[in-house]
């Protein structure tokens, strides 16, 4: 379901948060906030108490033709293993268990 930037307005303007939004618009929490972002209103991001959308899976969009995916890590994952989002990040994939573990650390340049 789409969710229209006056309704989005409206929903902040009443209290809400980014979240419950995009929970209730059944869409993803970043359309929400860059709708917020583009009408230049202050809003509460915030997590619910049970995770949000940390349980949740996520598509992985296919990149072009090719068999490759694409992903996007929000920050809040980088900053809960104590490393800084603002600095260049390098990344690797491991296969262990039959299970991709992705491992972050700063750039060493």
């Amino acid at each position: 379901m789409k969710v229209t930037k006056e309704q989005v307005r409206k929903e902040i303007e009443s209290g809400s948060s980014i979240y419950s939004i995009a929970k209730r618009h059944n869409t993803c929490i970043s359309n929400v906030y860059d709708k917020v972002k583009r009408l230049g209103i202050k809003s509460k991001y915030r997590f619910p108490k049970d995770g949000g959308y940390k349980k949740e899976w996520r598509k992985l969009s296919r990149n072009n033709k090719m068999l490759s995916r694409i992903m996007s890590l929000p920050s809040c994952y980088i900053k809960e293993i104590g490393i800084d989002p603002e600095k260049k990040l390098e990344g690797k994939w491991i296969v262990k268990d039959n299970k991709l573990i992705l491992e972050i650390r700063e750039c060493q340049t």
